[in-house]
């Protein structure tokens, strides 16, 4: 299974990929805007990753915060990838366990989010 972790911004997503085991698929964070030739740049971005790593699964792990997460969740789920909503306590204790700050960091967040045990036991729900 590919995990997306997404930090969802105002105008702004930032995606990274990891695996089940945490290892990390994605060499940058990819920025996408919100909007839907964006979302699909972002799904074929993630669906060439899954491929090059022979994942079968894509699910997506974003933080419910604000409403800026609506438009992109819908069309997630619409195209066929699943989405599990991540507690943002959590990835804020968690930010601060992996590095002893707190700052927020647009690059980082996503790959703490795809990190969270709810993203990564999602796969034995299904």
């Amino acid at each position: 299974m590919l995990i997306l972790g997404c930090d969802v911004g105002s105008e702004t997503h930032y995606l990274r990929a990891i695996d089940t085991r945490g290892r990390e698929l994605s060499k940058f964070a990819f920025p996408f805007s919100n909007d839907s030739e964006r979302f699909q740049s972002a799904k074929e971005w993630a669906v060439k990753i899954a491929a090059e790593h022979d994942k079968k699964q894509i699910v997506l792990g974003l933080e419910p915060t604000g409403h800026y997460w609506f438009c992109l969740a819908t069309w997630v789920i619409s195209n066929g990838i699943s989405v599990v909503q991540v507690n943002p306590y959590a990835v804020k204790q968690t930010k601060e366990v992996e590095d002893n700050s707190q700052l927020k960091d647009d690059i980082k967040d996503p790959k703490l989010i795809a990190s969270q045990p709810t993203v990564s036991r999602f796969f034995k729900f299904i």
